[in-house]
């Protein structure tokens, strides 16, 4: 799969690079979203996974774009903000899925596999 990682924390965008090319996949990573929104733009991505609160453009907003740009890209939203109200409006928007933090890397590689 080619995958795009957005998050402004620059260690978990390195460790989740690392666990998702061990997987065979192809990576790009973004430690912003308007930078995300210009790399869909650009590259057909499979699968998106961002963080949800970021200085600039959200993850919400990231999820908006991407799916205007291809409404068929799968789009995983992360956050340590978690709360019910967010989850239910990304899954309205079209999110596949939505992680709290912190989790378990073995979390992130079933969920990408399964979005297969």
């Amino acid at each position: 799969m080619n995958i795009l990682i957005v998050d402004d924390d620059k260690n978990l965008l390195s460790v989740l690079k690392t666990i998702l090319v061990e997987e065979n996949n192809d990576v790009t990573t973004s430690s912003d979203g308007e930078t995300a929104i210009g790399l869909i733009r650009k590259t057909k991505f499979d699968l998106v996974i961002t963080d949800l609160m970021m200085p600039g453009t959200d993850g919400l907003k990231v999820l908006r774009e991407a799916r205007k740009i291809d409404p068929d890209i799968l789009v995983i939203l992360i956050t340590g903000f978690a709360s019910l109200e967010t989850a239910v409006q990304a899954i309205r928007e079209g999110a596949y899925d939505y992680i709290t933090k912190p989790f378990k890397l073995d979390e992130i590689k079933i969920i990408v596999n399964n979005a297969r």
